[in-house]
C-alpha cells in the first residue's frame, strides 16, 4: 500500500495538475516499476468511479472533465464505468413485496414485469462477468506492454553504453598517446571505422635515424583502406598537401585540398588511402601547408612501415 501523498500525486497527475518534469517523473516510474504501474491503475479506476457517481467535488469535476476527458480512449472508460454502474445499482434495487392473494402472488411470479426484472438481474450478471473479463484482457496487454517496453529502454541503454564506448575508442585518449610513443618498435591499434578499414596514428619528426620507436602497421588480406592520422604540433594552414614516399624517395600516392580535423584532442589531417596501393615495406609522409595566400611551407615527416599478413 503506497503513502497517501503519492496517491494524491497519482490523483494530480490524472487531473492535469503537474507541471511537466514532475508528470516526466510518474511516467519513468510507473514504465520502469510493476507495483507503481498497478498503483496507477488503481488510482485511475477511483477517479473515474467517483466521477460517475458524482463523488467528485465541483473543482475536481471541472479538471476530470477538461484533462482526462481529452482523449477518446479515456472518455470509452467512462461510457463503460457508467453503464456498469447503471447495471449495478439496477440489480440491486429491492423487489417489494406487496400483501396480495395466493393467486395475485402466483400470478405475479409469471407477469410480464417479474420476467422483466428477472431478465435484466441475468443481463446484468452476464455484462458483470464479460467485463470482467475485459479488464483481465487489459490488464495482461498492459502488463505485456510494460515488460515490452522495459526491455525495449534496456536495450536502449546497452546501444547507448556501446556507442559512448565507440567514440572514446576513436577520439583516443593523449596520455594513451603519449605511452604509445614511448614504447619500443610496436604494432598499430587498428580502429574499425565505416567498412572494413584500419587507422595508423602518426606523430611529426619520426624519421629512422632517431631513436623513436617507428610505427608498424599490420594489414589483414580482407582491409580496403588506411586512414592515416596525421598528428599536427600546430594547426595554422588553410589546407595541406601529403606525399606518401617509398624509402628511396619514389612517391605512391599524393592527396590534396586535405583539411584538419580534432583527434583525441589535438588537430590532425586524415588521410585515407586504398590498401592495395600500400605494399610491405618503409614509408615516408611528407606534409605541406597551404597558406592562404597562396604560398607553401613543408612540415616535418612521419615515417611507418608496412607489414602484410
Amino acid at each position: 500500500m503506497r503513502k497517501t501523498s503519492d496517491k494524491i500525486l497519482m490523483q494530480r497527475y490524472f487531473l492535469g495538475g503537474l507541471p511537466q518534469e514532475e508528470r516526466a517523473r510518474i511516467e519513468d516510474q510507473y514504465l520502469t516499476d510493476a507495483d507503481v504501474f498497478e498503483e496507477m491503475l488503481a488510482t485511475e479506476n477511483d477517479l473515474i468511479d467517483a466521477y460517475v457517481r458524482g463523488e467528485l467535488s465541483e473543482n475536481e469535476r471541472m479538471k476530470f472533465e477538461a484533462a482526462y476527458l481529452r482523449s477518446p480512449q479515456r472518455r470509452e472508460k467512462v461510457e463503460f464505468a457508467r453503464t456498469l454502474s447503471q447495471v449495478s445499482a439496477l440489480a440491486r434495487q429491492p423487489v417489494q413485496v406487496q400483501e396480495i392473494s395466493l393467486r395475485k402472488k402466483m400470478w405475479a411470479a409469471f407477469s410480464v414485469q417479474r420476467a422483466i426484472r428477472q431478465w435484466a438481474l441475468a443481463a446484468a450478471v452476464v455484462v458483470i462477468a464479460m467485463s470482467a473479463a475485459w479488464l483481465m484482457v487489459q490488464n495482461q496487454r498492459l502488463r505485456a506492454g510494460l515488460r515490452q517496453a522495459q526491455a525495449g529502454q534496456a536495450e536502449l541503454r546497452r546501444e547507448e553504453d556501446a556507442l559512448r564506448q565507440q567514440i572514446a575508442g576513436l577520439e583516443g585518449n593523449p596520455r594513451d598517446q603519449a605511452q604509445e610513443n614511448r614504447q619500443g618498435s610496436e604494432v598499430a591499434r587498428l580502429e574499425p571505422l565505416s567498412g572494413p578499414d584500419v587507422t595508423l596514428r602518426l606523430t611529426p619528426g619520426a624519421i629512422r635515424d632517431t631513436a623513436e620507436p617507428q610505427k608498424t602497421l599490420l594489414l589483414p588480406p580482407a582491409t580496403s583502406g588506411v586512414r592515416l592520422q596525421l598528428m599536427l604540433d600546430s594547426d595554422e594552414y588553410k589546407t595541406y598537401e601529403a606525399v606518401l614516399l617509398t624509402a628511396e624517395g619514389k612517391e605512391v600516392a599524393r592527396g590534396k585540398a586535405l583539411q584538419s580535423r580534432p583527434v583525441g584532442g589535438n588537430a590532425a589531417v586524415v588521410w585515407r588511402l586504398p590498401a592495395h596501393s600500400i605494399p610491405a615495406g618503409e614509408y615516408i609522409v611528407q606534409l605541406t601547408g597551404q597558406l592562404a595566400a597562396g604560398s607553401q611551407e613543408d612540415l616535418q615527416p612521419y615515417t611507418f612501415r608496412v607489414l602484410r599478413r
